[in-house]
């Protein structure tokens, strides 16, 4: 996959990228590889690059795995994998859309499952109530990674700007 280089009017570099990918949550990984090697080109600190990076991994696993696949870890049950790997079956034909855009001050990242995937309340997954459950982590993640995030049925749209900062995460 590549990604196209954008003039746009300032002159700044922009790099956009739209692609889907099967029902596979392994591709979380890819995805996390292509946005931190961007961001890094760009010029990105390396902190900041992964921050953004590792929160486009948990939004197309969570696309995946819950919209797509519509499995979740919220009933305790121990055969979380074995139902991972009956709902990839059964959904075969499902795809997760992603749309990057990148520039050196900026990033955001368009991610769609075909589930409907909206999540629930969050509860705070450090909270001492909460620290066993089993679900609520990657989405607090999300939200402690970037600076924006909106949702819509099925769809997750993360942004962060980059900081002057370079420790900044």
């Amino acid at each position: 996959m590549k990604f196209e280089h954008i003039e746009n009017r300032e002159g700044a570099e922009i790099y956009e990228e739209e692609f889907s990918w099967e029902n596979e949550p392994g591709k979380s990984d890819e995805a996390q590889t292509l946005a931190d090697e961007k961001l890094k080109a760009l010029g990105w600190p390396e902190g900041q690059a992964f921050a953004f990076s590792e929160a486009v991994h948990e939004a197309v696993d969570n696309a995946i795995v819950h919209g797509n696949l519509n499995v979740n870890r919220k009933d305790g049950s121990d055969d979380y994998p074995d139902r991972i790997k009956a709902a990839q079956e059964a959904n075969k034909e499902k795809r997760v859309r992603m749309y990057f855009r990148f520039s050196k001050d900026d990033a955001t990242a368009q991610i769609k499952d075909e589930g409907g995937y909206v999540p629930e309340k969050l509860d705070d997954p450090t909270a001492g109530e909460h620290v066993l459950d089993g679900s609520g982590r990657g989405l607090y993640l999300i939200f402690s990674k970037v600076d924006d995030v909106n949702f819509a049925p099925g769809e997750i749209i993360i942004h962060k700007q980059r900081k002057d900062n370079e420790d900044a995460p």
